[in-house]
């Protein structure tokens, strides 16, 4: 498949060969370093970084062609993008937003990307209650209507249109337009990252079910962190294999008392990366 297509396109793999940006710009410090991408030695990737090592927005966006147009006519359901937390630097959390200039759309999951490896993440477009607008008026149907631009950034919940400063750098390459059977083979085995459910019950008073998956064998990290950042509770949950798994979070913070109603985030981290997802507590 060339390079870019016309109009949105099922089955659009977005490479970046040489050490093309291939139209990708933002906020950030954009190169390509010719390699150390998903196929490894000479496969160039996007690296993003916020400018001088200083606290600053982080995030790329695209309007090329192949993702401009009707994503509901072109059965495009599916998003698949391949991360890697480069370096040292603060922990990301990354978000994918679709739509138009006037009713942009942000995925409440966000991506928590391996440190210095990469992992495939997928975006689900089918269901809107995923997805919170961040910018403009309209619904989530219009703006798959007539998408266009598409955008990665690091950010923390409430969602709104300016994102949460970082000092960080990702990288960031294979952008997969798909409806969950288009797939494109990747040379190197690139593992997909730790998948977390939405919590359920959610909004929930009392025990809530995290439930995860994860293809690479290792413990896991979970983390129930609130709205202001602080993490409340975390725990280690031992090696058992790959396949499916959960956590019950009792509503306890770390000093063994309840957590007061609020908006929560909770994080689930593999060897792989993980995922976080929002959940409320009532009274």
């Amino acid at each position: 498949m060339s390079a870019r297509a016309t109009g949105a396109t099922l089955g659009f793999v977005e490479t970046f060969p040489g050490v093309s940006l291939q139209g990708w710009t933002g906020g950030s410090l954009e190169t390509n370093p010719g390699t150390g991408g998903t196929d490894g030695a000479g496969d160039g990737f996007l690296s993003v970084k916020t400018p001088n090592g200083l606290q600053h927005n982080l995030g790329v966006r695209s309007s090329g062609t192949p993702y401009l147009g009707n994503w509901t006519t072109a059965n495009i359901k599916q998003v698949r993008l391949w991360l890697n937390d480069v370096g040292t630097d603060d922990p990301l959390e990354m978000h994918f937003s679709v739509g138009t200039f006037s009713n942009l759309w942000q995925y409440n999951a966000g991506f928590l990307p391996p440190n210095d490896r990469w992992a495939e993440f997928i975006v689900d477009v089918t269901n809107p209650a995923n997805w919170t607008r961040i910018v403009g008026t309209g619904t989530f149907a219009n703006a798959l209507l007539a998408v266009e631009v598409v955008h990665v950034r690091h950010d923390h919940a409430p969602f709104v249109q300016n994102p949460d400063d970082i000092d960080a750098d990702v990288g960031f390459d294979r952008v997969l337009l798909t409806d969950g059977l288009v797939d494109v083979p990747v040379s190197s085995r690139v593992p997909r990252s730790l998948e977390l459910a939405t919590p359920m019950p959610n909004p929930s008073r009392d025990d809530v079910t995290l439930s995860f998956e994860q293809s690479e064998a290792g413990p896991v990290r979970i983390e129930i962190v609130d709205a202001s950042g602080r993490r409340m509770r975390q725990v280690e949950l031992a090696d058992a294999g790959t396949g499916a798994r959960a956590w019950t979070w009792d509503g306890l913070d770390a000093n063994g008392r309840t957590v007061p109603p609020g908006y929560y985030q909770a994080r689930a981290t593999g060897r792989s990366g993980g995922m976080s997802r929002g959940l409320v507590r009532i009274q």
